[in-house]
């Protein structure tokens, strides 16, 4: 069939309109009103700020996420490792100049420095056990199935048995050490006068590393003292309190020395050896308490142990 000049003719008029309108004045290359102000969100255009937000919260999601408990002991074992290396630094230049300037206080700093990074450990061994993730069921059900509760009693079984064995062993060497320094706080000062006479150097050498480890040494055991007593107050762990007295008798032992070196000049370096016998006995006294705190049997202290 071919079409008559008369229907070319109608079909002339008939101008080109974009699909899905029917106004023939919008030409094909014309954008909708709406499409000018709209740009395609891109991950390019996106600035830093806000993807550093997005990260920012969904790391505070999955924190909120975890059970308070774990996040309590989360924060209390990052602070536990900090204090391995805190109370190691300490011990190191404590035993150091005490060998080098036959410093007594520092001989016993170092031993409550020693004890405080033993609890340390022995908190991070009973909390990487606390925080690990639920045993996953075993898919066969013929397998025969230890219940969680038997598990959990014979892990804490094994953490308070670890800990009762280290602590009785501080003990110990705490009351050795502190015999044995005391002895020689004693001797030290009953011979003053000969031995200041050749070792005034050693003596001042003493005092200023006195002052550096009891400012910064008291800076790191109260913020220690201040987590250990909020995890406590959480976990209720007897372990976690033990933890709060040694943190609090480290900073009673830090205020000794920061009063002796205070005094420690020309008119009173007695202050030293008197500081030294001090702690000496303060130190007989803390092993004694750590003795008693875990001379019950591993089962009785389980009972006590609620965390």
């Amino acid at each position: 069939m071919v079409a008559t000049d008369h229907e070319f003719d109608d079909l002339g008029v008939v101008r080109p309109q974009v699909v899905g309108t029917s106004n023939p004045s919008v030409d094909l290359r014309q954008r909708l009103p709406h499409a000018e102000d709209a740009e395609p969100m891109s991950f390019s255009s996106r600035s830093p700020g806000d993807e550093d937000e997005s990260m920012l919260a969904g790391i505070r999601e999955l924190w909120y996420a975890v059970p308070e408990q774990k996040r309590t002991g989360t924060i209390l074992a990052i602070f536990c490792a900090w204090d391995l290396l805190a109370s190691a630094s300490v011990v190191f230049v404590a035993v150091k100049f005490g060998y080098r300037d036959n410093g007594l206080s520092l001989y016993c700093l170092a031993c409550q420095a020693l004890s405080h990074l033993l609890s340390s450990l022995l908190l991070l061994f009973r909390l990487f056990g606390d925080l690990q993730p639920e045993r996953q069921k075993e898919a066969d059900p013929t397998k025969s199935e230890v219940s969680e509760e038997c598990l959990l009693q014979e892990r804490r079984r094994r953490d308070v048995s670890r800990e009762r064995g280290g602590s009785i062993a501080m003990g110990i060497l705490m009351w050795v050490c502190s015999t044995v320094l005391l002895a020689t706080s004693v001797r030290k000062y009953i011979l003053w006068d000969e031995w200041h006479r050749g070792h005034k150097l050693a003596d001042a050498e003493v005092a200023a590393v006195t002052i550096v480890l009891a400012w910064s040494g008291f800076v790191i055991y109260t913020l220690q003292a201040a987590v250990r007593f909020a995890g406590a107050r959480k976990l209720g762990s007897r372990t976690i309190w033990n933890g709060v007295i040694i943190s609090l008798v480290s900073l009673i032992f830090l205020m000794v020395l920061a009063i002796a070196a205070s005094f420690e000049h020309d008119s009173l370096w007695q202050a030293e050896p008197a500081a030294a016998s001090a702690l000496a006995i303060f130190l007989f006294f803390e092993g004694a308490r750590v003795l008693y705190w875990h001379k019950d049997e591993v089962s009785f202290q389980l009972l006590q142990d609620v965390g």
